[in-house]
């Protein structure tokens, strides 16, 4: 939803083995892939979470579509899961 100053997105894991997972999310600037620029506009990297199984970012779009990219990572590094999801700021 919207949080004044930005888009509040989020990942959750269904589980989070002794706090040990990390989660991490990029969007890419659709427009930018279009224009053949590097498109990768955000990342948070790879974050570990305090308590809990989800981690939250607060992101501000500027006009245009972009894609989000979620990734949750076990102890040892390795990606678990990935999910992509199209969002537009057009309004």
């Amino acid at each position: 939803g919207e949080q004044g100053v930005g888009y509040l997105i989020g990942v959750e894991s269904y589980d989070n083995p002794d706090q040990k997972y990390q989660y991490e999310m990029l969007i890419l600037d659709c427009t930018l892939l279009a224009q053949g620029k590097d498109a990768w506009i955000y990342t948070t990297n790879r974050c570990h979470v305090k308590d809990g199984t989800a981690f939250w970012t607060v992101w501000q779009p500027i006009y245009g579509y972009y894609w989000t990219l979620f990734r949750v990572y076990d102890k040892y590094g390795n990606l678990l899961d990935e999910k992509c999801y199209g969002f537009e700021n057009i309004a």
